[in-house]
């Protein structure tokens, strides 16, 4: 026989709502601060989703304030960031896109391991927004990132150190 020590049972599941409301309030502390510093940086830069510190300022809040995780920014019609982060398996909208508009100007995504390409996940993206989307970046570090356009919906020119390669989308590279 088993004994109900009604308790123990209080506590575990007090204990547990406690650290779910935790990792809620954390999640939201990241949020707020990495939407701060990109945001920020995004207007510093007068909206242009193209400079090199508003790329910096995502960077580092994919490496240094999230140590390691994806984060997403999308530029919308209006000029408006929509911003998130995940792991490289799966990168969600935390806060639903309320009100952003079509067409998508720019999504900006890390690869915070070090490496500036699209994965196939990253092609099925594009392909499928690519009638909405006019440019989307990958950064992979400082002076490494991938830069596709809608016009060239096939290619992802790779700037690494001052030099490119273009990836195409069926895998293959080319100088």
């Amino acid at each position: 026989m088993s004994s109900y020590d009604p308790d123990y049972l209080d506590e575990m599941d007090r204990q547990s709502i406690q650290a779910f409301e935790d990792m809620v309030e954390e999640r939201t502390f990241f949020q707020d601060a990495i939407v701060k510093l990109i945001t920020d940086e995004y207007l510093k830069e007068k909206k242009d989703f193209s400079s090199e510190a508003f790329h910096f300022s995502i960077w580092n809040a994919s490496t240094i304030i999230l140590n390691g995780l994806e984060v997403q920014v999308v530029v919308d019609g209006d000029d408006k960031l929509h911003i998130s982060y995940g792991t490289a398996g799966f990168v969600d909208f935390k806060i639903d896109p309320v009100g952003m508009t079509l067409p998508v100007k720019c999504w900006i995504h890390t690869h915070p391991f070090g490496a500036a390409y699209f994965s196939g996940t990253d092609w099925r993206t594009v392909s499928v927004w690519q009638p909405l989307m006019e440019t989307a970046y990958v950064l992979g570090g400082p002076d490494h990132f991938g830069h596709w356009e809608q016009s060239t919906p096939n290619e992802l020119c790779i700037h690494k150190d001052g030099l490119y390669t273009i990836q195409y989308k069926n895998g293959s590279e080319e100088e």
